[in-house]
């Protein structure tokens, strides 16, 4: 390939490469997996850029993985407006409790009304801080707990009928192998 590898500029040290986004697909009981590195369109004239793509791509060629390049271009906005508001909760803040994940699953899974009144309440009933409930709901959307569609803007005033619970746990999950 002889391409050079990422080094970092101080110490030298090959950089560890890494993949936006590990996408599995289930259809049936067949699961296959896709890797998708996201970049701004503006980035794809940078011969550095294409060179590392280049490392990225033989690699998860080398794991039998799709592998394609996706832009803003790719992607309704809705959608990567959805995955922004999602990103920074994937791992819950060590000031809340995680033990609340499954009450809240709970809740949503057999409450009446909005999200977000349900979400308040769940606030007043734990007396939890304003706001907690939202950032353990974000938190199971980023989990897959709690399934929605992405390619609709996430509106909290919706009904809990537009969400479904997937899930009542939180499994760790192991990513490679």
């Amino acid at each position: 390939m002889n391409i050079k590898h990422p080094l970092d500029s101080s110490t030298q040290t090959p950089v560890v490469m890494t993949t936006d986004f590990l996408i599995t697909l289930r259809h049936d009981s067949k699961i296959t997996y896709m890797a998708r590195t996201i970049k701004p369109e503006k980035e794809l004239n940078n011969t550095r850029v294409i060179e590392k793509f280049g490392i990225e791509r033989t690699y998860w060629e080398n794991q039998d993985v799709d592998w394609a390049i996706v832009t803003e271009k790719d992607l309704p906005k809705t959608i990567i407006d959805n995955i922004k508001w999602l990103r920074s909760s994937y791992i819950l803040p060590d000031t809340i409790d995680s033990s609340f994940i499954i009450i809240l699953l709970e809740k949503l899974k057999t409450g009446t009304g909005t999200i977000l009144n349900n979400l308040k309440e769940f606030d007043e009933i734990y007396h939890l801080e304003n706001g907690t409930a939202i950032s353990l709901f974000r938190h199971t959307l980023a989990n897959k707990l709690v399934k929605v569609d992405i390619t609709k803007k996430f509106d909290l005033t919706a009904d809990l009928s537009t969400i479904e619970v997937t899930s009542l746990h939180l499994e760790e999950k192991r990513w490679a192998t």
